[in-house]
């Protein structure tokens, strides 16, 4: 093994034999500490950057809609939560702990106590499902009932 001096605190270290080290291990962790850090800076700049010139931090192309991020970038990143492996391990535990606050007397939403008899969920939940509702059906004609 090859003796080198550290560039940074001139110690002497062992290098390997095929590769060029520059730094001592003490002095090549505080150097990629302090890239890191860095290159962290550089990515919250830009992100900061690209929503106040109204486009996607994700990729720097021109939003269409009201959301953070192009269309481009929320389909990948729905698709990548489509196929996440933590999916159903996940959907599973929402359904245990509605079963259980149920069980228990609460609102299977948000866990706390249900406030007027007869009703499944707390005022708060279902007020929120009800403006939910009716935000996403707004300007929709009635569907008509079959007698």
């Amino acid at each position: 093994m090859k003796t080198t001096t550290c560039r940074s605190c001139g110690a002497a270290f062992g290098q390997p034999p095929l590769g060029r080290q520059w730094f001592c291990p003490r002095c090549r962790d505080q150097h990629r500490a302090s890239k890191r850090a860095e290159e962290a800076r550089s990515r919250r700049g830009r992100y900061e950057r690209y929503l106040s010139l109204g486009l996607c931090p994700q990729c720097g192309r021109r939003r269409d809609s009201d959301w953070l991020q192009c269309t481009r970038c929320l389909e990948r990143k729905r698709e990548a939560r489509r196929q996440s492996p933590a999916r159903p391990k996940r959907a599973a535990y929402i359904r245990s702990l509605a079963r259980r606050r149920r069980r228990e007397g609460m609102c299977p939403r948000c866990g706390c106590e249900i406030d007027e008899p007869g009703y499944k969920t707390c005022s708060r939940c279902r007020m929120s499902a009800r403006d939910y509702y009716h935000q996403r059906h707004a300007g929709q004609p009635e569907k008509k009932k079959v007698i």
